[in-house]
């Protein structure tokens, strides 16, 4: 109990009552805690046989019958880590007899050799159902962070489009074009980051949000530039790196990272902005692959490992999580990766790169989200977007929209 003790120090404790006390009446040692914890410990040991496994923190959600977190100490003697109890989180909600749509999550700690886990009881998620998501019109930054996600006890699940390159994995139907306007309509707010569109399907991703401009209802579009066939993404991406490239050289660049000390990584404003470059669907990209096409693709994996620094950015959303429909060079580079849901285990498996508790994703928008290698996945559901509010906050949007710098043009 001595390490537990250290460890609850650290982290601050929810529950100040000590696990097991002496009761000078009875003689025997009395177990204080409630019975849900000790009945999940019980169970915690049973499913992974590992006997010295102690709960030592617990808590309630906000909503008491929505479910309960507990912190768990986990055995000295073996190393084990949060990663090797994530493995047991789906026979944990089978054991425990949880509802269908109910998840199991384990979260790493502040400290190694302590776990957290989330225990969902009641799927309240389906409370979001009629939601959509209203995206104010004021203007933002790329480097703040955008909310993707929020999980069953109301935590937002936040990324930075500045820093990360995305990975965004999803079956017809699963609420991954939906996630996809709710990232652009994000940018479309953000004065100082150019929107490019990838989009062998007639360009269907940007056309809602171009086509305000088109019909004179705003001074200029949203969406920068959209390639809708192999040569127009080879050129796309051949002047991404380009600028990329070039940066690095650039006079007023240099001077930003030397004033700044920001380690090389460019400071980006209105006159000196980040390119996000966007590709959806990168299996059909895949498929069709011609030597032009092979080029670009190549292209496409260059800028998620060589852009970071001078702000070229990237992201590539996918229908199936299979190799041959995702570019091993951009996989690799993915920091972030985002999966709804998807027809087969195995693909959910290939596009996080670690395995997800094998309780199926129920509702449309609700995935999986890795914020960074190795970590574990956490599961929450994406917001829905009204395609009618596409337009307003497309013209709303437009006065904010910065223009690509002279050097890069």
């Amino acid at each position: 109990w001595a390490g537990g003790t250290i460890a609850l120090a650290a982290l601050g404790t929810v529950c100040h009552m000590p696990p097991v006390e002496v009761d000078p009446h009875a003689g025997p040692l009395v177990d204080r805690r409630p019975e849900y914890v000790r009945t999940w410990e019980g169970l915690i040991r049973k499913v992974t046989g590992w006997q010295a496994v102690r709960v030592v923190e617990w808590e309630r959600w906000e909503n008491k019958a929505d479910g309960f977190r507990l912190t768990l100490e986990l055995p000295t003697d073996t190393g084990k880590t949060h990663t090797d109890l994530t493995k047991f989180a789906g026979n944990l909600a089978g054991a425990a007899r949880i509802p269908e749509g109910c998840h199991v999550q384990v979260l790493p700690a502040k400290i190694q050799g302590i776990a957290v886990l989330d225990v969902m009881l009641i799927d309240n998620l389906t409370k979001s159902d009629g939601s959509i998501h209203v995206e104010p019109t004021t203007p933002a930054s790329v480097n703040d962070e955008l909310t993707v996600m929020t999980t069953p006890r109301g935590e937002d699940l936040a990324i930075c489009l500045r820093i990360d390159t995305v990975t965004i994995g999803g079956g017809t139907g699963s609420g991954k074009t939906t996630l996809l306007h709710r990232i652009i309509m994000w940018l479309a707010r953000c004065v100082d980051c150019l929107i490019w569109i990838v989009d062998y399907n007639g360009g269907g991703l940007a056309n809602n949000w171009i086509e305000p401009w088109a019909r004179g209802k705003c001074g200029r579009p949203v969406v920068d530039w959209v390639a809708t066939d192999e040569n127009e993404f080879a050129l796309m991406t051949a002047v991404a790196l380009a600028i990329s490239k070039a940066r690095k050289s650039y006079p007023e660049v240099r001077r930003r990272v030397r004033e700044r000390n920001t380690g090389g990584v460019l400071p980006v404003d209105a006159a000196l902005p980040a390119v996000i470059v966007l590709a959806d669907e990168g299996g059909s990209i895949q498929q069709k692959l011609t030597a032009i096409g092979a080029i670009a693709a190549e292209g496409l994996s260059q800028i998620a490992q060589l852009g970071r620094a001078m702000a070229v950015r990237s992201m590539v959303s996918v229908l199936r999580g299979t190799s041959d429909l995702m570019d091993k060079g951009f996989r690799t580079q993915s920091r972030v990766r985002v999966c709804l849901q998807m027809n087969e285990h195995d693909e959910y498996v290939h596009v996080l790169d670690v395995t997800p508790p094998k309780t199926p994703l129920e509702h449309k928008g609700s995935g999986y989200l890795r914020i960074r290698p190795g970590a574990p996945p956490v599961y929450g559901r994406t917001s829905n977007v009204h395609e009618a509010a596409i337009e307003r906050h497309a013209i709303a949007c437009s006065d904010l929209r910065p223009d690509l710098d002279e050097h890069a043009q």
